[in-house]
């Protein structure tokens, strides 16, 4: 909670260095020469940090949606998917919906926004090579356009997913169901056009899908 990230030298994984961001960060993005951090504040949180390399210092905040946890670069614009804020008890009309705030890396500013209906927290961003963008929205897989912020199907798959992922190699999604959150959870691979392929069994609760090329 001392919403910091730290620089680490990679040759013995030592402290380097510290920067001062926002309110629980989640996720980081390298572009245009910039860091770009994500402050969720755990759905409270509204803002990205943008920090010089070369000085280590954040220069700029950029105001989004509240929660922004997630960061994929598509077309040279950056992706944020925000999960909104949840209504408390004492007063559910606090709850804010989530979306997708598209940010121009060169001006450090935003240039669009697809808001979700209210109620709707999404989770997960993925985007395919081929520029098909993905996310989930608690009742399954929506499929949307990075460069129009359009919806192209809000039920290409149907389900209560953990995690969705995009093989660059062939644009098939690798999904993750976490079932009970007790019982082991199970990955499904489908098509970019989500007919399904294949299952396998996995442990409990896994949550992310990373793709490595072995021939490099």
């Amino acid at each position: 909670y001392k919403n910091l990230i730290y620089q680490l030298n990679m040759n013995n994984y030592t402290v380097q260095d510290s920067i001062q961001v926002g309110a629980n960060p989640e996720e980081i993005v390298l572009q245009s020469g910039k860091l770009f951090v994500a402050n969720s504040g755990f759905g409270s949180g509204n803002t990205i940090s943008v920090i010089d390399l070369s000085t280590k210092t954040v220069t700029e905040i950029i105001t989004v949606g509240d929660g922004p946890q997630w960061i994929r670069e598509s077309g040279g614009m950056l992706q944020v998917l925000c999960i909104g804020a949840y209504g408390d008890f004492s007063d559910p009309n606090d709850d804010t919906p989530g979306g997708i705030w598209l940010i121009d890396p060169a001006t450090n500013s935003v240039v669009d926004s697809l808001v979700l209906a209210a109620g709707i927290h999404p989770s997960d961003l993925a985007i395919s090579a081929s520029g098909k963008g993905y996310f989930s929205n608690g009742s399954g897989i929506v499929e949307y356009n990075p460069a129009s912020l359009q919806v192209v199907n809000a039920n290409l798959i149907s389900g209560f997913f953990y995690h969705v992922s995009v093989n660059p190699a062939n644009g098939r999604l690798f999904v993750l169901d976490a079932k009970d959150f007790i019982s082991p959870g199970e990955l499904i691979i489908f098509d970019e056009n989500g007919a399904e392929l294949e299952r396998h069994s996995t442990g409990i609760i896994r949550g992310d899908v990373q793709f490595i090329n072995l021939t490099n």
